[in-house]
């Protein structure tokens, strides 16, 4: 049943705005091969001494340097398929040489949309992917020049036209023109402040009496936020490093692609709704696990997220604060309303 629903809800959004639709597939297959090479061009240095040899994992991760198994088997696996080496029962044959300069050649030749949400992280996931396998800990999300790119990527097409069709998914408008007093929206997980602009564009002109506020973990992003991508708006931004969220004061709670980067989602979704009017809901984008979407669960794991949930698991994490869940298949859109009220 949810397989039929998921195929009918492609072929709507196909039919609705096919030349959407095909440019964020063909992000995704760009995604794809970009971290194929990303895995060769991290693996190449070890690879390079063994070509020809048949080797056990055992044996790699001693001549590698490398501590983390799980991830070393992920990347062997993408490497497989560039050709690169062949995996068999435990064993690593290295059939040739890491092409030199592939990589390089494959980001020049990213779409633009891809080269704003992806193009500044390649050389750093290089480097975050060979300390994680030597058994360095994980930066901090917005460490050094991380903070700049996730700024670039989250301002991308890729990720305003997921906003946007949680927006619409939401009937955000709908819900703030039919409620009474202000309508108070709270951009949880902001980063730079793209979405939260988003969502003061999404408002402005068409409600009268709106407040949006964001809010971050991230010290560096938010001020991005405040001095660059909202400066002279009345946008509250404020760190969640300093201050909690006042509870049960906001009409709508947005979060997008920020529960899989939590350690407890069901905790997380908890307070979010402790932040809700009792007829308020959370809404936002949160991707669900899939064969298409593995390249970029993989990219989000070696920069310290969880991965996506899949279907079932994102479902529990509301179902366990009773809040009932809607999901859109294809732009990974949600909305939860509570179905008990809030006690405080």
């Amino acid at each position: 049943m949810m397989l039929m629903i998921k195929r009918l809800a492609l072929l709507y959004e196909l039919l609705r705005s096919p030349h959407l639709f095909y440019k964020q597939l063909r992000v995704l297959k760009e995604i794809d091969r970009c971290m194929r090479l990303i895995a060769v061009e991290a693996l190449s240095p070890t690879l390079r001494s063994l070509v020809g040899r048949s080797v056990d994992i055992d044996e790699l991760m001693v001549k590698g340097g490398y501590s983390d198994r799980g991830l070393l088997v992920e990347l062997l696996s993408l490497v497989e398929k560039e050709g690169v080496v062949r995996l068999s029962e435990g064993k690593v044959v290295v059939l040739r040489n890491p092409p030199e300069g592939a990589l390089q050649e494959a980001s020049e030749e990213m779409g633009d949309v891809l080269r704003e949400a992806f193009g500044t992280f390649i050389d750093p996931t290089v480097k975050a992917i060979r300390e994680r396998l030597s058994g360095k800990a994980t930066r901090e999300f917005d460490a050094d020049e991380l903070r700049v790119h996730w700024s670039i990527a989250l301002e991308g097409e890729f990720y305003r036209i997921q906003r946007e069709k949680a927006i619409e998914f939401s009937k955000l408008v709908e819900e703030a023109r039919r409620r009474r007093g202000t309508f108070r929206i709270l951009d949880y997980g902001c980063g730079s402040g793209a979405g939260t602009l988003q969502l003061f564009n999404s408002l402005s002109g068409k409600v009268d009496d709106f407040e949006v506020d964001g809010c971050d973990v991230s010290e560096g992003l938010l001020e991005i936020a405040r001095e660059d991508v909202a400066v002279g708006l009345p946008i509250h931004f404020f760190s969640l490093k300093k201050n909690r969220p006042a509870k049960g004061i906001y009409d709508a709670v947005f979060v997008s692609h920020v529960l899989h980067w939590t350690d407890d989602p069901v905790k997380t979704v908890g307070e979010l709704k402790s932040y809700l009017k009792n007829d308020g809901f959370i809404f936002g984008v949160e991707s669900t696990i899939s064969k298409r979407l593995y390249p970029v669960d993989l990219f989000i794991r070696i920069y310290g997220a969880n991965g996506f949930p899949s279907l079932n698991e994102l479902q529990r994490w509301f179902n366990e604060n009773n809040m009932k869940l809607e999901h859109d298949p294809v732009w990974f859109s949600f909305k939860a309303i509570s179905i008990s009220p809030n006690n405080f």
